[in-house]
């Protein structure tokens, strides 16, 4: 008959609680983390109401939210391609005509109530 040493012992207790939150993850959903916001903020280049000034302070604050901006000051940015990489839009501007095109790309997005 062949006695286990202490040592032994322990070092296999001590691996299989080493082990113990590899096995309890290898079949459970792992919770993530919700995603940040993608927000297109929309200004223009008037010094009327600066939204390139106000900008800053939104991303600041809202940042720490997971709250991002990309700030775009032309009409141009408003076309499905690009609009599909943002969760809303936040209009900031004066801009005195939109297209057609720039109107239906905008009504394709789900944050448009119709």
């Amino acid at each position: 008959m062949s006695l286990i040493s202490s040592s032994s012992i322990r070092s296999a207790c001590i691996a299989a609680l080493l082990s113990l939150p590899f096995i309890a993850l290898s079949g459970a959903a792992v919770e993530t983390a919700p995603r940040p916001i993608r927000v297109l903020f929309l200004g223009h280049e008037s010094e009327d109401h600066n939204s390139g000034k106000y900008l800053p302070y939104l991303m600041d604050r809202f940042g720490r939210e997971a709250i991002y901006f990309d700030y775009y000051t032309t009409l141009n940015c408003l076309n499905s391609e690009t609009l599909s990489l943002y969760d809303t839009v936040m209009l900031y501007a004066n801009h005195e005509n939109i297209s057609q095109a720039q109107m239906v790309s905008q009504s394709d997005r789900p944050y448009v109530e119709k």
